[in-house]
C-alpha cells in the first residue's frame, strides 16, 4: 500500500527542449519555470520585470518548488516506515579499492582534497630535482 500519490510532470521533455529549459530546472516545477522566464524575456530582464512584472510566475515557482521538497521529504518517510528505504546497505569498499588504485605511487600524480572536499589531482613534485 502506498501512502503517497506518484508525481506526474506537467511539462514533457519535448517542451522542455523546445523551450530551452536549463537542466537543472527539468523537474516537477518547470510548467511555472517556462511561463516566468518567458516573462523575464519579454520585459527585457529588468528589474520591475523581476520585482513586479513577473513575480506571480515567480511565487507559483517557489510555491512549487516547497511542495515538491515536502512531497519527497512525506514519500521518504512513508518508504522508511514500510522499510523500504536504503534495504541495500551502501558500502564504500568498492569506492576505496579505486582510491588506492588511483593513489599508487608509480602514476606520476600526487592526490588529495582541497577544504571544500573537491578532488585535486597535481603532478608530484620531483623530490630527486630539489634536493
Amino acid at each position: 500500500k502506498q501512502w503517497y500519490q506518484r508525481r506526474v510532470r506537467g511539462v514533457s521533455q519535448e517542451e522542455m527542449h523546445r523551450q530551452k529549459v536549463p537542466l537543472y530546472f527539468r523537474d516537477y516545477c518547470a510548467h511555472w519555470f517556462i511561463p516566468w522566464r518567458n516573462c523575464l524575456a519579454d520585459n527585457g530582464f529588468t528589474r520591475k520585470a523581476g520585482n513586479e512584472i513577473c513575480a506571480q510566475w515567480k511565487h507559483g515557482w517557489n510555491m512549487c518548488q516547497i511542495r515538491s521538497d515536502l512531497d519527497s521529504i512525506a514519500e521518504k518517510k512513508c518508504l522508511k516506515k514500510q522499510g523500504l528505504w536504503r534495504v541495500v546497505p551502501f558500502s564504500a569498499e568498492i569506492f576505496d579499492e579505486k582510491r588506492d588504485q588511483l593513489m599508487t605511487n608509480d602514476n606520476g600524480f600526487q592526490f588529495g582534497y582541497d577544504r571544500m572536499g573537491r578532488p585535486l589531482r597535481r603532478k608530484k613534485m620531483d623530490l630527486e630535482a630539489e634536493a
